[in-house]
């Protein structure tokens, strides 16, 4: 059996293909943060089965922070050390979800946090327990994704983080390593070359809100390290917002096109989809978001780069951040295709005449005509020339293309 941590690993080791594509699932902390319960989630696993969202690759039902039994701030644990879960949040079982989450063809994801205490003060969380948590989370609740997050942490990340990568590698069992916040945030967007060795995805900003100036500040977090992802190790900027907060869907064209943009932004730098809505109310044009196979194709898929910034198309208009203007992206996909996005960040409409598509890093200039997908209209028009007319752009939208018949030696 290959390790199961596959990060830091050859494409063709790969052969149970955990983590080869940037994870897809749900997870409880927007929708609930520490208030949910296990109807919550047992009729979370009834709509990824009724919606088509397990149809179309998503798998992991993400448990948060809050899981635990404590009494006065304090985390109840056995004589043995091993922790134990709230009997309030799961009056059946945690075992029991898990084994229900699995009978569906589904993975369970459960979260901890690397230091003394976990974010809300309750304690002693997993620094000085890793052992008895691993063994407990791994093989008697069957966990198939941990997030480690990193409040209250007294080792440096790259120990804590080797030590749980070794534990869970020894365990036998496949199970994604999701890094929270410990030490791959750097400023200068360069990644300590350990966070794509020890783990599948690492954060690659602060906690993520549901507002659209929190939103482009993890979108910002992105820009330069689409050389860092590839098969088993994924950039995280966090989970996805859509239908929360700003991005709460009401019916009208704004909200349709931030919550395209938010989902098609994750998807052109190969971020985990991890989406985070009440799903039991989550109306029918959200859930076309989430499904929409050509957006998750351009997720999925890699081609030598995870996708990345490649230039500003209209200055900002704002000399404060978060800052407006109009983005240029682009993903390599395989079969000498390019995935593009064009991101208007302001809250106004713009007309972006064109772009210049030799732009396009790795781009064959040998080649005049292309094959333009418009991804949310589905349309497909061929294109000649060496320049793409864009038109208007509404306020905070994504227009995404797949331009077919180009060289796919994308390097950004």
């Amino acid at each position: 059996m290959v390790s199961t941590l596959l990060s830091g690993v050859s494409v063709d080791a790969l052969d149970n293909g955990l983590a080869r594509v940037p994870p897809m699932g749900w997870a409880t902390w927007n929708a609930f943060h520490r208030h949910w319960t296990e109807d919550n989630l047992y009729a979370t696993v009834d709509a990824f089965v009724s919606n088509g969202m397990k149809d179309v690759g998503y798998e992991y039902i993400n448990v948060d922070g809050g899981w635990w039994e404590a009494v006065n701030g304090t985390i109840v644990r056995n004589a043995t050390g091993h922790p134990t879960y709230s009997k309030q949040k799961y009056p059946n079982g945690l075992p029991t979800l898990v084994d229900y989450i699995h009978s569906h063809g589904l993975k369970y994801g459960h979260y901890s946090d690397a230091g003394t205490a976990a974010c809300d003060g309750d304690g002693p969380m997993s620094e000085g327990y890793e052992e008895q948590d691993v063994a407990v989370f791994v093989h008697e609740w069957k966990a198939d994704m941990i997030k480690l997050d990193a409040c209250n942490t007294v080792e440096q990340p790259e120990v804590l983080v080797k030590r749980w990568r070794d534990l869970l590698n020894a365990t036998g069992r496949p199970v994604l390593f999701s890094n929270c916040h410990n030490g791959c945030e750097t400023s200068d967007g360069e990644l300590p070359s350990w966070c794509a060795e020890l783990s599948n995805m690492w954060r690659t900003h602060g906690d993520i809100k549901g507002t659209w100036k929190n939103v482009l500040k993890n979108v910002d977090s992105l820009k330069g390290r689409g050389t860092y992802g590839r098969p088993g190790a994924w950039n995280d900027p966090d989970f996805l917002e859509c239908h929360i907060g700003e991005f709460t869907f009401n019916g009208t064209q704004l909200s349709l096109d931030m919550n395209r943009a938010h989902f098609a932004m994750w998807a052109i730098t190969s971020s985990p989809l991890i989406v985070s809505p009440d799903l039991r109310t989550t109306p029918q044009e959200i859930v076309d978001i989430f499904t929409d196979e050509d957006v998750i194709a351009i997720d999925q898929q890699y081609a030598g780069n995870a996708g990345d910034f490649v230039k500003q198309l209209l200055p900002s208009l704002s000399a404060s951040y978060p800052s407006t203007g109009v983005e240029l992206w682009a993903k390599p996909l395989p079969n000498e295709r390019i995935a593009v996005a064009i991101f208007n960040r302001g809250a106004a409409s713009v007309t972006v005449e064109s772009f210049d598509l030799t732009d396009l890093p790795g781009l064959n200039s040998s080649i005049s005509e292309f094959d333009v997908l418009d991804v949310w209209t589905k349309s497909t028009l061929q294109h000649t020339g060496r320049y793409y007319s864009v038109g208007e752009l509404r306020a905070r939208s994504v227009e995404l293309l797949v331009f077919s018949h180009c060289s796919n030696s994308f390097i950004v």
